[in-house]
């Protein structure tokens, strides 16, 4: 395993963490009923992608240098 995939599995753990807190944020806003629910769902839509992405560079083709 190189630094490439070190790296990359950080960043998809890290991003999956933060997809976790997000949801959570959401299922909290959802029920207190008030203006934080909107912040939740930016923190879940950013959290999402970069998960999404990351997962993406790390199982396609990585470019060898």
């Amino acid at each position: 395993m190189g630094i490439y995939e070190v790296c990359a599995a950080v960043t998809v753990i890290s991003a999956l963490v933060s997809c976790g807190f997000s949801i959570e944020a959401v299922v909290a806003a959802n029920k207190k009923r008030d203006g934080s629910l909107l912040l939740a769902q930016y923190a879940l839509s950013r959290s999402v992608s970069i998960a999404v992405v990351a997962l993406t560079v790390l199982f396609l083709s990585p470019m060898r240098f």
